[in-house]
């Protein structure tokens, strides 16, 4: 005689909506106020226009419709001479111009153009290319960043993350402002 013994096994595995990313305080200034409920990390390239696009965006809105409702922090990721000022200009509190201005222009940031585009920022030459001489520190924040990124799982950019959680919709003022929205309304 044979005695079957039939074992079910019920196991459930959820597997969480958002990935939670850890973000730690950006090296820029961030844009907005700090009491924000809203902390948005925008990891840049300032190869990518779309990065300039989107940051610009996002500044924009955290200083009008958003103004005390998000605070925007810009993380440049590489080695190149964009990013690279980026970080630097933070010592004199423009790298939000900065940006900016990158996005007023479709080419390469080189260093060709890259006088332009410091004066359209309003940085002062001297001091921004004595601090670009800085490696050990740019260099610091630029693999910090990019390190960060990575645990974000970053797979292009710009790669946008609110309040830890990774955006994965579409990057356009329509699609951000109800996410936005979202966030605020459950927080209410």
């Amino acid at each position: 005689m044979f005695r079957f013994t039939v074992l079910f096994v019920f196991v459930s595995i959820t597997f969480a909506q958002d990935f939670v990313c850890q973000s730690a305080p950006s090296f820029i200034r961030s844009s907005g106020q700090e009491s924000s409920p809203i902390d948005v990390v925008i990891f840049v390239s300032s190869a990518c226009p779309k990065c300039k696009e989107t940051a610009v965006m996002f500044y924009e809105m955290s200083n009008t419709v958003y103004s005390g409702k998000i605070k925007v922090s810009i993380k440049p990721l590489y080695k190149q001479l964009g990013d690279i000022a980026l970080v630097a200009a933070n010592n004199q509190n423009k790298s939000w111009e900065l940006i900016r201005a990158y996005s007023h222009t479709s080419n390469r940031i080189t260093a060709d153009n890259i006088n332009e585009l410091f004066d359209e920022a309003q940085i002062n030459k001297d001091k921004i290319y004595e601090d670009m001489k800085d490696t050990a520190l740019i260099f610091s924040v630029l693999k910090n960043n990019y390190e960060e990124a990575k645990k974000c799982q970053m797979n292009f950019t710009p790669h946008i993350v609110f309040d830890g959680i990774i955006y994965d919709g579409e990057i356009n003022a329509q699609s951000i402002m109800q996410y936005i929205d979202k966030i605020l309304a459950r927080s209410r």
